[in-house]
């Protein structure tokens, strides 16, 4: 049957999962552990086997970020491999991924979520996502996030065994998803980072320009912004005032664009969504920081048009402004 599932082991994390024509290749897993739906090119997993529990939990990362995205989640032999030199997510990262998954769960403000670690049900497959989402090795890691939101003030914990604890949000964790949530959702602007040559200017005016303005957003380039300011404080200025940022990493040979790395940067660790791209000549030049994220791969200005339209639209909806096609 072509749209058989079978229940599996996890190939990560050995939990619970299930496997769609699991008699192809690559193989469609359905982990919840793992961060939902990824494709794995082998019949064998030893490569996954292998991983340490962190770089397990950094993949796994990479994995929600993906199904998060609307992104399939395609392993490769060589992305596992790299996942090693990938970094992983500081405390404050985890705490506020694990706040945001929290909440999501909530229906109303007096309303208490419990994880539990064994048996079976919705808290326990809860409690399992928790861990992917917050990037945990183990359920203990999941209970350090949550006393740690709760020291700051964060989280409340009504409830606390070795095999379950029970959560409510504070005061104070309302206030903290809306910071989280500023990613200026009201925001018509997007802040486009490339290589501002002539070589190149036509990707910009005839890709990115039209491809932000038909998903219904204003793109921003800060070379077109007239001020008198130090650029570096202009340009985290319009990043933190952006919807998005366009991150194209097209460079010459062996000169990948340092700035656009680091307002890509900036940008995702304000949880303000980052579209990649990169001219098919220039994917070599990617840098293995940044290979995990999914990158528009583009041969001409038409396809980055059409490509960066479906993406934009495909994540954020169709923007505030008219759509111009």
């Amino acid at each position: 049957m072509s749209n058989e599932v079978e229940k599996v082991d996890c190939p990560i994390w050995k939990t619970p999962a299930s496997v769609i024509n699991g008699e192809h290749m690559p193989q469609r897993f359905n982990s919840i552990r793992a961060g939902g739906r990824f494709d794995w090119p082998s019949a064998h997993c030893k490569e996954l086997h292998n991983l340490s529990l962190r770089d397990k939990a950094k993949l796994t990362t990479w994995i929600c970020d993906q199904n998060r995205q609307g992104q399939r989640a395609r392993l490769t032999l060589d992305l596992v491999a790299g996942v090693k030199t990938w970094r992983a997510l500081d405390v404050s990262q985890r705490s506020d991924r694990l706040l945001q998954y929290i909440s999501k769960l909530q229906d109303r403000l007096d309303f208490e979520v419990t994880f539990t670690f064994t048996g079976k049900g919705s808290s326990f497959t809860e409690g399992l996502q928790a861990q992917a989402e917050s990037e945990c090795i183990s359920f203990s890691e999941l209970e350090y996030l949550a006393m740690a939101l709760r020291d700051g003030g964060l989280l409340k914990i009504t409830g606390f065994e070795e095999d379950f604890i029970t959560v409510n949000i504070a005061p104070a964790g309302h206030a903290r998803l809306a910071e989280l949530a500023v990613a200026n959702e009201t925001s018509t602007q997007a802040f486009v980072a490339m290589w501002f040559d002539a070589s190149i200017r036509s990707a910009f005016d005839l890709g990115v320009e039209p491809a932000v303005a038909a998903a219904g957003y204003k793109a921003f380039r800060i070379d077109n912004k007239e001020h008198n300011n130090k650029i570096d404080d202009e340009i985290i200025s319009e990043i933190r005032r952006s919807r998005f940022v366009v991150a194209d990493m097209t460079c010459p040979p062996d000169k990948p664009r340092g700035g656009v790395y680091f307002e890509a940067g900036f940008a995702f660790g304000l949880n303000i969504p980052v579209f990649w791209s990169c001219r098919k000549d220039s994917e070599k030049e990617i840098h293995f920081d940044t290979r995990q994220f999914a990158h528009i791969l583009w041969t001409n200005e038409e396809d980055l048009k059409n490509q960066l339209t479906k993406k934009i639209r495909a994540i954020l909806g169709q923007g505030p402004l008219r759509s111009i096609d």
